[in-house]
């Protein structure tokens, strides 16, 4: 039944929906005719050739099937939440975690230890179709031993997976039917979820070789910190890191994934100081030898040897100027509402993402990124490149560039506080003890400890675990103690509007 005439009908479908779906919960089956996908290929990159591998398969679900599969998944992830089963280190398709939050962690922990003089190897692997080689037997058994799903669910599941068929429509031709075998329903919201369990695995192997990991769906950040000045302690961490890999690699065979050896990356990260000392010219990824790399790309954002990010700077600022450059073509059958939801759409989002990870860098390099929100700003508002760009970020109401990055820290610290971040955000928060003194300060029971760096602070004070208190405790009491999330933005942004143009408050 097309997808309009249900959401038209919907009052009246809505009874016979409902039954349908209980009844599948209830007998712990799901319907044959439900399982059937419609495959239509898609160009992956415009302007090339349609050539296999130049194609991104869409598969496309019932309405019925994936009215259902919410209802299980919202069941299944309270379970997993309830009981505390997720690892800890997973960020993909959770609330409350992003690419940003797994991002801001692991820049944190390598900042903290290149505050201490001590290098970290990051390595980054890469999987092959992961998501199309999940074997339905291990994820079944991994569903009832690993997370407690039994009885007419765990029946469900069984039924949910298997005799799954799909076929590829092209304009109007339909192939014959494909028999699944393997791997997890595509666009289906059970399907991440599932892949997400069936890795579950990988943690407990790391957590043999090495302390710190974090991974985003098939995404993996295996990293693991040194003292360059030991060549004991070099060999130590590289032998670590290799034995951990050869391990991951003996898992994925069994469990009939596959690791990318050659797309598999790492790079070294320290001072410009202790880089010169280490000695580590490749690592062991299966059959290939691996050389370190200059920079890498870590779930979209780019990572260099000394956490400058200006390739990352220098990417979002050419990508945005390139979209400023196409609006900018159209501007003159746009009006301003039209125009700012495209510079929103394409130029504002880009500069808003992951720009936590900024907070503490040179001015130079943060201006690089203020250029081009003065060219958004001028582009809406229509004004020449030599007007002043104040009055016209203003009248946008647009927090500067410096601005919307202290925002987004203290948003985190916000939801860390109030349970709504990651738990692996709010491990880096802790309250300050209440004092025994009959102080002024002590009445405040939200301010934060903040761990001062003596040596090197420019590294120290960029890491969230110090960045967050101290931006924290500035702020006044009344946006501290905000009652929602909503409230808190809407204050805290009116404060840092005030402060970074100067407006009075009384």
């Amino acid at each position: 039944m097309p997808t309009p005439l249900v959401v038209e009908c919907l009052d009246a479908l809505l009874p016979a929906i409902t039954r349908m779906i209980n009844l599948s919960l209830q007998g712990g089956t799901f319907p044959d005719n439900w399982k059937l996908a419609d495959v239509k290929p898609r160009l992956k990159k415009t302007g090339v050739d349609a050539l296999f591998t130049n194609l991104r398969p869409i598969s496309n679900l019932s309405f019925a099937s994936k009215l259902t599969e919410k209802a299980v998944f919202a069941q299944i992830h309270k379970h997993l939440t309830t009981n505390k089963l997720y690892p800890k280190a997973q960020s993909a398709y959770r609330e409350f975690h992003s690419t940003e939050t797994a991002l801001l962690r692991v820049k944190n922990d390598i900042l903290l230890n290149m505050n201490q003089q001590r290098v970290t190897l990051l390595v980054l692997l890469d999987l092959s179709a992961a998501f199309d080689t999940v074997d339905h037997t291990i994820l079944l058994n991994r569903l009832s031993r690993d997370f407690g799903i039994t009885g007419h669910v765990y029946s469900w599941f069984e039924s949910y997976l298997h005799n799954r068929f799909q076929s590829v429509s092209i304009n109007s031709g339909i192939s014959d039917k494909l028999h699944i075998k393997y791997g997890v329903p595509q666009g289906s919201c059970l399907g991440p979820l599932l892949f997400v369990l069936y890795g579950s695995k990988l943690f407990k192997i790391i957590e043999q070789h090495l302390p710190d990991v974090h991974t985003y769906a098939d995404d993996t950040q295996l990293y693991l910190s040194f003292n360059a000045d030991s060549s004991v302690e070099q060999s130590a961490a590289l032998l670590a890191m290799q034995s951990c890999i050869a391990d991951i690699r003996k898992w994925m065979l069994q469990d009939r994934l596959k690791l990318n050896d050659d797309k598999t990356e790492f790079i070294i990260i320290g001072t410009r100081q202790q880089l010169v000392k280490v000695n580590i010219d490749s690592l062991q990824v299966g059959e290939s030898s691996t050389a370190p790399s200059n920079r890498v790309k870590n779930l979209g954002c780019w990572f260099d040897g000394q956490l400058k990010m200006d390739t990352h700077i220098n990417s979002i600022c050419k990508t945005a100027f390139y979209h400023l450059y196409n609006i900018r073509r159209i501007r003159k059958f746009l009006n301003s509402e039209c125009t700012k939801i495209l510079v929103n759409a394409f130029v504002t989002s880009r500069l808003d993402f992951c720009n936590s990870l900024l907070y503490g860098l040179p001015n130079n390099q943060l201006h690089k990124l203020q250029r081009v929100q003065n060219a958004a700003a001028r582009l809406i508002c229509n004004v020449g490149r030599f007007d002043h760009i104040t009055p016209s970020l203003y009248r946008l109401h647009w927090l500067p560039i410096n601005y919307r990055i202290k925002f987004k820290i203290l948003l985190f610290v916000y939801k860390a506080l109030n349970g709504i971040a990651p738990s692996y955000i709010s491990d880096l928060l802790e309250l300050k003890p209440a004092s025994r003194y009959n102080l002024r300060s002590s009445i405040d029971t939200l301010l934060l400890k903040h761990s001062n760096f003596k040596s090197l602070s420019t590294l120290g004070d960029r890491s969230f675990k110090c960045a967050g208190p101290k931006l924290w405790n500035e702020l006044p009491k009344d946006i501290r103690n905000a009652t929602t999330v909503q409230i808190f933005k809407r204050l805290l942004k009116t404060y840092l509007f005030k402060k970074a143009f100067n407006v009075d408050n009384s």
